[in-house]
């Protein structure tokens, strides 16, 4: 089982990571005007400067219920 950890609580969004080789999986729900964007990522620590990522999955979900179901499933 994965070890998963918040990394961020707000109303408009939430993120949770989990160490995988070389980074994170991300696993975020941010809330947009008329729906929520579920995105699964992974963080690229290198050497040198700011981190970046790579989307894996992203979806455009009608309501927060479904949003963390998604992210049940990736979990």
């Amino acid at each position: 089982m994965k070890k998963i950890f918040l990394t961020w609580n707000l109303p408009e969004y939430k993120e949770w990571a989990t160490p995988t080789d070389g980074g994170y999986e991300l696993y975020i729900i941010r809330k947009e005007p008329d729906n929520f964007l579920v995105v699964k990522a992974k963080l690229i620590i290198e050497a040198r400067g700011l981190p970046g990522f790579k989307v894996l999955e992203e979806h455009n979900l009608s309501d927060e219920k479904s949003a963390l179901r998604k992210v049940q499933e990736w979990r």
